[in-house]
């Protein structure tokens, strides 16, 4: 090897020496920086323990509430029959419109019903000539018979005759105003303003009342609701006549609604041994419909600044009630005494204070 080759090697060697040495120190370097500032760092504190759940005594004003089921109707209803026979020939609503009182809903073929209203009138025309001539009749007879002209049989016979017309006048008046009835009848109208809630007959349909009236529609006015319920006997003291009522329904999202108390029963109900009583909801919103069921909140006591807690937050013991007082870096047991219990609350008369706050379990 010539020695040009021998010193470009050793240069070679001496270079990658120099670069390993550089790496190292720059390694070692570090690794004392970081030594260093571990040593001289602060200490890390500790998290402080998270606070319980607490609840913190304050004076609440609080009524209590006895919920009874109650049922809601529409305060009017009805179901709409045919009273004669004949031909459907026009149905003018839909299920589900809404109608006026007056309005007509549906017609039944009038034409036998006229004729029959013609008949009657000459009928009655014939018995008005008959009484006019009975009367004129018995009272020339009347005067016959003062005079000696003609006997007690033929007095007798004109007076018969006069009360046979007058009774067949009235027959014929009767027959003539319910055959007028009958083509009233002809015409179905609303009886009040409502909705059609079910139809039950179409356009050319033939109504037979020969087993009863026959339904064609119902009808119902939802714009003020019926709640009836039925109230125990330790509570009927608390509602009250004219008075509102707060009312809530499960399908209802924004909460209560208020109905006037129209009616309490003065009796008890034989079947519930129940008071019925009876209120109403404004409904001309639309908010509600009959038939949902609704719980009636009748309002038994009314608490002021009174102390409540939660029932979970007291530990029966043996020898009484006790709550833990949140006292950090302890607590205390302290005994206390409960009065009523409304829903999950209870009503605290001694052992703790308003500001205190207490450990839930």
């Amino acid at each position: 090897m010539t020695p040009l080759a021998i010193n470009y090697k050793r240069r070679a060697v001496g270079c990658a020496l120099l670069v390993l040495l550089l790496i190292f120190s720059v390694a070692f370097g570090i690794a004392v920086v970081t030594f260093v500032r571990q040593k001289m760092a602060p200490p890390e504190l500790a998290p402080p323990p998270p606070v319980p759940p607490l609840f913190v005594v304050a004076p609440t004003n609080l009524v209590r509430l006895r919920a009874y089921p109650a049922e809601l109707r529409a305060d009017k209803t009805a179901v709409l029959s045919a009273a004669v026979d004949g031909d459907i020939t026009a149905v003018c609503i839909e299920t589900g419109d809404s109608v006026t009182q007056g309005q007509v809903l549906v017609e039944i073929d009038p034409r036998y019903k006229r004729i029959t209203v013609d008949e009657m009138r000459a009928i009655l025309l014939q018995t008005q000539i008959a009484y006019t001539n009975a009367t004129l009749d018995l009272s020339n007879n009347r005067r016959l018979f003062t005079s000696n002209v003609i006997g007690d049989d033929a007095l007798r016979k004109s007076r018969l005759a006069y009360h046979v017309a007058k009774a067949l006048l009235e027959q014929a008046q009767a027959a003539l105003e319910r055959a007028q009835e009958q083509l009233v009848d002809c015409t179905i109208r609303a009886p009040f303003d409502a909705k059609v809630s079910a139809r039950a007959v179409e356009r050319g349909n033939r109504v037979n009342t020969m087993g009863g009236p026959q339904a064609l529609l119902n009808v119902v006015d939802d714009r003020r609701l019926r709640l009836t319920f039925y109230v125990e006997d330790r509570d009927i003291l608390f509602v009250r006549e004219d008075a509102p009522l707060l009312f809530t329904v499960d399908s209802l999202a924004n909460g209560t609604c208020t109905a006037l108390v129209a009616v309490v029963g003065t009796d008890i109900e034989p079947e519930t041994r129940m008071y019925r009583v009876e209120a109403f909801y404004d409904n001309r919103a639309g908010t509600l419909k009959p038939g949902m069921i609704a719980r009636v909140h009748i309002p038994i006591r009314t608490y002021t600044a009174a102390l409540f807690i939660p029932l979970y937050a007291v530990r029966p013991l043996d020898n009484g009630d006790f709550v833990t007082v949140y006292l950090p870096p302890s607590n205390r047991l302290t005994r206390v005494t409960l009065a009523d219990e409304v829903d999950d609350l209870v009503r605290v008369t001694s052992g703790v204070a308003a500001g205190d706050a207490l450990l839930l379990q």
